[in-house]
Parts: C-alpha cells; sequence; structure tokens
C-alpha cells in the first residue's frame, strides 16, 4: 500500500477502472474501498457509489467522480 500523501494527485482517478476492494453501501449511505490504479501505483480509496444497490468485493468500478477529498464516486462497469 502507498499512502496518500506526496505528489499523488486524485484527480488523475478520474475516468479509471479499478475494483471493488470493501463493499461499498449504495445511495452512498458510507464508503467501502476501491483500489484503482494512479500516476503507475495500485492504490486504496475510500469509495462511494449512487447506485442503489451495494458493490461487492471483487466488482469492477469506473471512477466517475470525487468527494470529501480522496473519497471517489464509482459505479459498475456496464
Amino acid at each position: 500500500m502507498h499512502s496518500l500523501f506526496g505528489t499523488l494527485n486524485v484527480k488523475y482517478a478520474l475516468g479509471r477502472s479499478g475494483e471493488g476492494y470493501i463493499p461499498i453501501p449504495g445511495q452512498r449511505k458510507e464508503p467501502g474501498k476501491v483500489m484503482v490504479e494512479v500516476q503507475d501505483q495500485l492504490m486504496e480509496f475510500e469509495a462511494v457509489t449512487d447506485e442503489d444497490e451495494k458493490i461487492p468485493t471483487g466488482t469492477q468500478v469506473t471512477v466517475i467522480g470525487i468527494t470529501k477529498g480522496t473519497t471517489l464516486i464509482v459505479t459498475k462497469h456496464s
């Protein structure tokens, strides 16, 4: 794991694909976690979704936004 400090710019996560690491409850109830490659580093981020159903561990996701600092907004791959 790498920390979020240093030269990482979370904006580079926008549009990237990743994988659910800790289940992400639907409707932004609380954050789960995803693994996304950003600036050639596989990073762990907190993530929320606007979808109605939970995104389970192992689900492929796409980063569609950023909220609360470095928390990503994700959606399931279609």
